[in-house]
């Protein structure tokens, strides 16, 4: 098949979406597929993106990018067998893209709820007027949960759910804390990401003066003296932090966006390295299974408050806790593409 990969944001910085992106990307390509990434932007691109072949369009502002029919006259140049989008909000562009190419949309959150945390009134007010000339015209969906695969129902279009991945070409990790007395808590995330429940870490942090918690990608000033945050940093610079940690802390606060079910990057990053992970959401990877790895709290604002001792003692416990690799055999690309390009297949033939 020849792919054409589209994407539209800000893809700067070497974050879980631009990893994800390459992941995808160069797995299509190991079963033969050819694939040309269309990146749509106001700024300069990652140097892990461009490594592929990629075409960078840039646009001045958000405005003229909504309005211009044109720009994606690059990818209807490039005459692809299908169109795989990762979701973003209604351009005219888009629109005419999906009408001349078959599409296939991933959709990677509810963008509903997302909108009321992210977005103004008239730009939220938009996206929903808009949203469904974007969904009605697509010949098919990709969900990263079963949550998200059950509100795109209604289209009546092909679906399939497949949980976010992770490369296992990623670099391992020796743990060098079973001699040390001090416990090591990681978290890996985004600035302004309400539904990460950063505060609810801090919170966390403030009744455990006793464990240390790194925060990378995180800008925020905090005056605990158990808090360490390091703003952006590359999968090669988080590395040193991520050999002295016991513990990852995935997404606390899913329940601000409406959403109980989820599928992290960082959270399978966390079982690769071999850290136990503490959770507070259904993760699609481990529906229905019970790991002594995966420590899994209510949905709830007041989920760490009403189970700070739970947390605290598998904190506590995690230097001795050892994730099986066979169980966690699943979370990988090489796994999950396979199934994604069969089902991209299935839809244009």
């Amino acid at each position: 098949m020849k792919i054409a990969y589209v994407i539209a944001g800000t893809f700067d910085k070497e974050s879980g979406v631009a990893k994800k992106i390459y992941n995808q990307v160069k797995e299509w390509e190991k079963q033969g597929n050819k694939v040309k990434l269309f990146c749509f932007t106001k700024r300069n691109v990652v140097d892990l993106l461009t490594s592929l072949d990629t075409e960078v369009i840039k646009f001045s502002n958000y405005v003229s990018f909504v309005l211009n029919l044109f720009l994606c006259r690059k990818v209807l140049k490039w005459r692809p067998d299908i169109v795989y989008f990762r979701h973003y909000p209604f351009t005219l562009s888009f629109y005419f893209l999906f009408k001349k190419l078959p599409t296939v949309i991933e959709y990677n959150t509810d963008d509903v709820e997302e909108s009321k945390l992210t977005f103004n009134f008239p730009v939220r007010l938009f996206h929903l007027l808009t949203r469904e000339f974007i969904n009605r015209n697509a010949i098919g969906f990709v969900t990263v949960t079963y949550e998200l695969e059950k509100k795109l129902k209604k289209y009546n279009k092909p679906i399939i759910t497949i949980a976010n991945g992770i490369n296992n070409n990623t670099f391992r990790i020796v743990k060098k804390t079973k001699n040390s007395h001090k416990i090591n808590v990681l978290f890996l995330g985004s600035p302004n990401q309400l539904w990460h429940g950063v505060d609810k870490i801090y919170y966390l942090a403030s009744k455990l003066p006793d464990v240390n918690f790194h925060l990378v990608g995180i800008k925020d000033k905090v005056a605990l003296k158990n808090v360490h945050v390091y703003g952006y940093l590359s999968q090669d610079q988080y590395k040193k932090i991520v050999e002295i940690c016991d513990v990852g802390i995935g997404t606390l606060a899913l329940h601000r966006k409406k959403m109980n079910e989820a599928s992290p990057l960082k959270v399978r990053e966390y079982l690769h390295f071999g850290l136990p992970v503490i959770i507070g959401y259904d993760d699609t990877d481990f529906i229905g299974k019970e790991e002594d790895f995966i420590l899994k709290i209510p949905n709830n604002e007041e989920n760490i408050k009403e189970n700070i001792n739970l947390i605290s003692n598998f904190i506590r416990k995690s230097k001795y806790i050892t994730v099986d690799s066979k169980k966690i055999a699943h979370i990988y690309y090489s796994e999950k593409e396979k199934e994604r390009v069969k089902f991209l297949s299935s839809l244009i033939t």
